[in-house]
């Protein structure tokens, strides 16, 4: 995402949004070309608890994670988010 890399920001979105949405559409979606880049981040992850899983075609869970994201001369930031995660082909 720091280096401002579109598809691979597209690659990471959910197997259903990929599904609903062109790559096309989601670059107008979401501005790119009028965005600057962003800052160079350091983002670690620790999951929390898993809160629910529900089988569909595929496995969405909804998950609490705690984030730290860290910049270069900037202070960490410390969240903890509710998220859903979707598990398809593998």
């Amino acid at each position: 995402m720091g280096a401002h890399d579109v598809a691979k920001r597209y690659a990471l979105t959910t197997p259903t949004v990929r599904e609903r949405v062109t790559l096309d559409e989601f670059r107008k979606t979401w501005s790119w070309q009028d965005q600057p880049e962003f800052p160079v981040q350091n983002m670690t992850a620790d999951l929390t608890k898993i809160c629910s899983c529900v089988q569909l075609r595929l496995l969405r869970c909804m998950v609490a994670v705690n984030l730290t994201i860290e910049t270069p001369d900037e202070r960490s930031i410390h969240e903890r988010t509710v998220q859903v995660w979707e598990f398809a082909d593998g």
